[in-house]
């Protein structure tokens, strides 16, 4: 029952890979300059997601 519970919140961290791009590409679309600094922040703000991520499991698997 637990793995079953915390198996979605454990697997959100895929998807920011591409969130990443698609956040730095807009930005990018809308000041060339400020679209830069975000692609230069892009594993800092992958590894804050992740840890995020991990977080939330966390939560979810004491609370469950």
């Amino acid at each position: 029952y637990t793995a079953e519970t915390l198996f979605p919140y454990t697997t959100l961290f895929r998807s920011n890979f591409s969130s990443i791009g698609i956040i730095s590409g807009a930005v990018k679309g809308l000041n060339e300059k400020q679209g830069n600094v975000v692609a230069r922040f892009g594993l800092k703000l992958l590894f804050g997601a992740t840890l995020v991520s991990i977080l939330t499991s966390t939560v979810v698997g004491l609370i469950v």
